[in-house]
């Protein structure tokens, strides 16, 4: 009984094709029938076919000084719409992270706004099987309950920038929400914040899994900092978190809102000398805070690396095991948050 993998010219010799046609057909090459990539590609997981470490490595080398566009990968973006992009800055810079890092391995990037084309995903599949992508970067719409009706063993996807529980049995690459809080809370320390809170609605709880106030739970104690309940989504509004200030009487929050520093302002609640505000998901628009950047280009790269090392593993479906990439951001100055020299530095 044979012990090592199969090679390429043994599938080939075994399909009753060239060695070159294998090649072609294990990288999802278009110039190979959807039909025979299929068949190598059963056929060579059959065999225990596995891609030489070192023959993989030269390639990446290579196409990074040379990319040669080999693929496409498809970017999916169930939500939000085209239009509605540029309000969205950090998910911006998670789709040219994606471009970026495709591109210097080799792959283009084509994005389908399935709420602006109306496409079903029995449609996306056919259009993807037929262009031979079988890469797919998912974005998911918040709104939705199920996961999208998709033949996913066919494809090597990755979910990118959002914790979405009907995603979890697949590879994702998000931000890491429990390390933001934590060099969040260790700044406003530094600058002499004693009572630090989190304002968060719920639709970013929703993104993030709940890790924002899950954060809230554990590390205030471990700073010394103490328990203030969360400002939370039930009350979501101007009214509801300006009672909520007065009554907990935080002295920082901790919050993706921009809207906060307007309520504030509004109601004679000087920033930040009597209260510092501080922004989780910091982008280049909020100029006046002070944040955590939270890297999104990263983000967007680390799931096209998700998607195109699954790939190159002739890795298909949901995995057995799967893998969660988590971003680390980093601290941005602001006039939001009062400064060290500030604090008696």
């Amino acid at each position: 009984m044979k012990n090592t993998p199969a090679t390429q010219k043994e599938i080939a010799q075994a399909a009753g094709v060239s060695q070159n046609t294998v090649s072609l057909a294990l990288r999802g090459d278009a110039r190979v029938s959807l039909a025979t990539r299929e068949r190598i590609r059963d056929l060579a997981q059959r065999m225990g076919y596995r891609p030489n470490p070192l023959v993989s490595a030269l390639m990446a080398q290579m196409k990074r000084r040379r990319p040669s566009y080999t693929s496409t990968l498809a970017l999916v973006m169930e939500g939000p719409r085209r239009k509605e992009l540029p309000g969205h800055p950090s998910l911006e810079r998670a789709l040219s992270g994606a471009r970026e890092r495709a591109g210097s391995r080799g792959y283009k990037v084509e994005v389908f706004w399935l709420q602006d084309t109306k496409l079903p995903v029995s449609r996306l599949e056919s259009i993807l099987s037929h262009r031979a992508i079988h890469g797919i970067i998912w974005h998911p719409r918040l709104e939705a309950t199920d996961p999208p009706a998709l033949s996913w063993n066919r494809f090597a996807a990755a979910v990118l920038a959002v914790l979405d529980r009907r995603f979890a049995a697949f590879h994702s690459a998000s931000a890491q929400p429990f390390r933001h809080i934590e060099t969040a809370l260790e700044e406003l320390k530094r600058r002499g914040c004693r009572r630090p809170a989190l304002a968060m609605p719920g639709r970013y709880e929703w993104i993030m899994d709940r890790l924002y106030s899950g954060a809230m739970l554990t590390l205030p104690k471990r700073l010394g900092f103490p328990l203030i309940p969360p400002f939370s989504a039930s009350s979501w509004s101007r009214e509801g978190f300006l009672r909520w200030l007065e009554k907990k009487k935080p002295d920082a929050v901790l919050t993706r809102s921009p809207e906060l520093l307007d309520w504030c302002r509004s109601a004679g609640i000087r920033v930040p000398e009597e209260v510092s505000l501080l922004h989780l998901g910091w982008n280049e628009r909020l100029r006046d805070w002070a944040g955590i950047d939270p890297a999104a280009e990263s983000i967007g790269a680390a799931a096209a690396d998700l998607v195109i090392d699954q790939l190159n593993a002739n890795e298909r479906g949901i995995p057995a095991v799967p893998k969660m990439v988590l971003t680390g951001g980093r601290w941005v100055e602001g006039k939001t948050v009062r400064s060290v020299k500030e604090a008696g530095e």
